[in-house]
């Protein structure tokens, strides 16, 4: 999901008015359920850079600095997901060769 399409999410925008008698719809209700997945998967990431790499110690005082270090790590976080996919490849491979 683009950062875009989250700005434009249907759950951020505010529904004035009375609510109707019956409800919301079903389609109203698998939009929400679908936009609560979508944010709870980008939560999830957030909450891993917190415990992981810190972005809860950030403590910049200008805004583009504060953009400058969360960028870096999440730079870090991707540079590790890669590393672990291409060792995982290279283990893959070394023991596929050793069998044979």
């Amino acid at each position: 999901m683009s950062w875009n399409n989250f700005k434009e999410s249907t759950t951020l925008i505010e529904v004035k008015g009375r609510p109707p008698k019956d409800g919301p719809t079903s389609e109203q209700r698998n939009l929400d359920k679908q936009d609560a997945g979508e944010r709870n998967a980008i939560d999830g990431k957030f909450g891993e850079g917190k415990r992981k790499y810190g972005f809860d110690r950030i403590r910049a005082r200008l805004a583009q600095t504060s953009e400058s270090a969360i960028t870096l790590q999440l730079l870090a976080m991707n540079l590790e997901r890669r590393l672990r996919v291409l060792f995982c490849f290279i283990f893959a491979y070394c023991s596929a060769v050793e069998r044979s």
